[in-house]
């Protein structure tokens, strides 16, 4: 009886083992994907920062002229921000979180951006409105749109 036990403790402990995931880790909840992309890109983590979009992600924002479709097109965009010795500093400042379904949400809200050179530089503030699908039980940027904030 006591084999049988220590059997079953074994088979569970590794069933668990089987189930965990080496993948990138997305949060459960779609709260965390804004201020996770604004993580990865003020550390210029590319690869991590992708793994948030969907693969069919439309991207767009006022310096692109058509928008970006695809991982690969955001990931060469973000990419123009971290070539230089500099980092880009982006900020969430504001997000509300509207569950559409079990299985898409929108998130709105505002966010600055800025630069480690400029440090006493007035970040650009902008809008953004961003649609969330899961997939396989992640969370993932299906559109971004950025809007400038009207000064004034």
């Amino acid at each position: 009886m006591r084999t049988r036990v220590c059997y079953l403790v074994l088979s569970a402990s590794l069933t668990g083992c089987a189930a965990v995931s080496t993948g990138p880790v997305a949060s459960p909840i779609p709260e965390a994907i804004v201020p996770e992309i604004a993580k990865q890109f003020s550390a210029c983590n590319l690869d991590a920062l992708v793994e948030n979009y969907s693969s069919s992600i439309e991207f767009v924002s006022p310096s692109t002229p058509k928008p970006l479709v695809g991982r690969s097109a955001i990931r060469q965009y973000f990419s123009g921000a971290c070539t230089g010795q500099f980092r880009p500093v982006m900020r969430v400042e504001a997000q509300r979180v509207q569950l559409l379904s079990p299985e898409s949400a929108v998130i709105t809200g505002s966010y600055s951006f800025g630069r480690t050179d400029r440090p006493n530089e007035r970040p650009w503030p902008a809008f953004f409105v961003i649609t969330l699908k899961r997939e396989m039980g992640r969370w993932l940027i299906n559109t971004q749109a950025t809007f400038p904030i009207p000064e004034g």
